[in-house]
């Protein structure tokens, strides 16, 4: 199927930013061949890292996780570090926590930064107490690792 030409620019990416309103982001979802699976028209809410972080509390109250993408900053010790995406309303204390997702694991050097991109669109995650990304030491269990993440979540 061609691909009409005023959504050519559709064809390269997922996500694009919506000027609808300041934080917000509509999501074009696109196929292999780039073809459109449809648009959600309505707007979702951006959570950025204004700086190096250990977790955040994208939303605090029952809600739905669409991407989580960042990077662990090279200053990092190296290690294997996990991204958690948390059920929760607040952050948890270490040890036992609710994931929305297994833990994604992220192979550390210092020196280089360490991307991760988690796309749950079209349909995303539904969360019931909230929204929260930590990065941690241990997999199942939270082992909160330090201001070293650096993120953006969409969610609703």
């Amino acid at each position: 199927m061609a691909i009409p030409a005023n959504r050519k620019a559709r064809e390269l990416a997922k996500f694009t930013e919506a000027s609808s309103s300041a934080g917000q982001t509509a999501v074009v979802v696109v196929n292999a061949d780039g073809t459109d699976v449809g648009v959600d028209s309505a707007p979702y809410s951006v959570d950025r890292s204004g700086a190096l972080e250990a977790s955040t509390i994208s939303k605090a109250s029952t809600g739905r996780v669409y991407k989580v993408s960042g990077r662990i900053d090279q200053s990092a010790a190296s290690d294997e570090y996990f991204i958690q995406l948390l059920d929760s309303a607040s952050l948890p204390a270490d040890g036992a926590v609710v994931t929305l997702i297994a833990p994604v694991l992220v192979d550390h050097v210092t020196g280089t930064h360490s991307y991760f991109d988690i796309d749950l669109a079209p349909s995303g995650v539904a969360s019931t107490a909230g929204i929260v990304l930590t990065v941690s030491t241990t997999e199942f269990t939270k082992t909160i690792a330090g201001s070293i993440l650096a993120t953006t979540v969409l969610y609703k």
